[in-house]
């Protein structure tokens, strides 16, 4: 493999044509570690490149708005960057809860805010000029909105096709997803039991943990409903997302009805654990739709 360092990015390049497989949000996170960093979708990315020839294009910074750029958003004026920037440090969400929806940044100066479109637009340009089908690797959050969903697949073009190769993989993984089941249940307890145990920390003052404390027991309850009526995990198909937040620099940079253009938002239990088996899914869900 092949390696290009940028200060926003690390591109690996394995030498052989294939997609590009793209870990947007895998860069460190300092505020929200658990909700600003998709860790393992580094790897997955990587190792995908590497075992079905293409690229991996790895962020390395921040998607904090205030601090880094969020690469699936679009990027803002001048006049909002600069506008909003006190706003979000101040942390009030409520003022800006419509522009972090929407924008990949903001800037403290005019200086910051040109620093952060160079970034922004070089990321974007390794992607734009690739002429190859394009997978976004994305994590989401294991809870019980998301069940079943292992990984959630959202392709912007080539969907009929899509979705008979994610049957096709479903059908071919249906027992080790079962067999896999009951470790997935304990991972979510697991979570549970560390939110819990924040809670308790609360109690005892500490600042760091002043933050509202979750409904756990009701959101424990769902979650043991849900699975006794899906009892198994799989692949699915726009359940959780639709590929919003990415879709307009999709559908203005990149959409090209000869190269398939996936989302894919895979669920932090594989990301955190099982990589290499959401390597395996991924490709068996390329190879049935004959993307490589």
């Amino acid at each position: 493999m092949n390696f290009e360092y940028k200060p926003h990015y690390v591109l690996y390049d394995s030498g052989k044509r294939g997609c590009l497989f793209v870990a947007p949000h895998a860069g460190i996170a300092f505020r929200k570690p658990g909700d600003y960093q998709d860790e393992g979708t580094h790897y997955i990315a990587y190792r995908l490149a590497k075992e079905l020839g293409g690229k991996a294009l790895i962020s390395n910074i921040t998607r904090e708005k205030e601090i880094g750029v969020d690469f699936f958003r679009s990027p803002p004026s001048q006049e909002n960057a600069l506008k909003y920037y006190e706003q979000l440090r101040s942390g009030r969400k409520k003022d800006t809860m419509a522009f972090r929806k929407k924008n990949a940044w903001v800037a403290r100066d005019v200086a910051e805010h040109s620093l952060k479109s160079v970034i922004f637009n070089d990321f974007w340009n390794v992607i734009k000029e690739a002429h190859v089908p394009v997978i976004f690797v994305h994590r989401q959050f294991l809870n019980p909105i998301r069940h079943p969903s292992l990984i959630d697949v959202i392709p912007f073009n080539h969907t009929k096709a899509t979705q008979a190769a994610m049957k096709r993989v479903n059908k071919k993984y249906e027992k080790v997803f079962e067999e896999l089941f009951e470790m997935y249940k304990l991972s979510f307890e697991f979570k549970t039991r560390c939110v819990m145990f924040k809670g308790k920390l609360e109690k005892h003052g500490l600042a760091m943990f002043k933050k509202k404390r979750p409904k756990i027991q009701k959101r424990v309850d769902k979650f043991i409903e849900k699975t006794r009526r899906m009892p198994y995990i799989r692949l699915t198909y726009k359940r959780n997302f639709k590929g919003e937040s990415v879709r307009e620099m999709v559908e203005q940079h990149l959409l090209d009805k000869d190269h398939p253009i996936l989302h894919l938002e895979i669920s932090e239990f594989l990301t955190n654990r099982y990589p290499m088996l959401a390597v395996h899914l991924i490709r068996d869900l390329m190879k049935f739709q004959k993307i490589y």
